[in-house]
C-alpha cells in the first residue's frame, strides 16, 4: 500500500544515502589503512634504530675495551722485555760474581804466598843480622 510503498521508498533512499556515504568514506578508509601501515613501518624503523643505537653503543664500548686490552698487552710486553733484560743482567752478574770469586781466591792464595815469602825473607834477614853480629863480635875480639 501507499504507506508501505512510502516506507520502502524511504528505506531505499536511506540505503542509497548509506551506499553514497560508503563510497565517500572508502578513500578515507583506504587512506586510514595506508596510514596505519605507514605507522607500523615507522614503529618498526624506530625499533630498528633503537636496536642499532644499542648495537653501536656496544660496539663502541667493545672497541674502547679492546683498545684498553691492547694497551695492557703492550705494557705487559714491555714488562716482559724488562724482565728478560733483568734475567740477562742477572746472568751477567752471576758470571761476574764467579769471576770475582776466582780472582779473590787467586789473590788470597797470592797474599798467603807473599806472607810466606816475607816470613822467609825476615827469617833470612834475622839470620843475616845474627851472622853479621857474630862476625862483628869476632872482628872486635880479634
Amino acid at each position: 500500500t501507499e504507506v508501505n510503498l512510502a516506507k520502502a521508498e524511504m528505506a531505499k533512499k536511506h540505503l542509497l544515502d548509506a551506499q553514497f556515504r560508503v563510497v565517500q568514506l572508502q578513500p578515507l578508509m583506504d587512506e586510514h589503512r595506508a596510514l596505519q601501515e605507514e605507522l607500523l613501518g615507522l614503529i618498526r624503523q624506530k625499533d630498528l634504530k633503537k636496536e642499532l643505537d644499542g648495537l653501536t653503543s656496544r660496539r663502541t664500548a667493545q672497541r674502547v675495551h679492546s683498545q684498553k686490552l691492547a694497551d695492557e698487552k703492550a705494557s705487559i710486553r714491555v714488562d716482559i722485555a724488562a724482565l728478560e733484560d733483568l734475567e740477562a743482567k742477572e746472568s751477567d752478574l752471576r758470571k761476574q760474581d764467579a769471576e770475582l770469586d776466582k780472582l779473590r781466591t787467586y789473590l788470597d792464595s797470592t797474599r798467603e804466598g807473599l806472607r810466606g815469602d816475607i816470613k822467609v825473607q825476615e827469617s833470612k834477614r834475622d839470620d843475616a843480622k845474627r851472622n853479621l853480629s857474630k862476625l862483628l863480635d869476632l872482628d872486635i875480639a880479634s
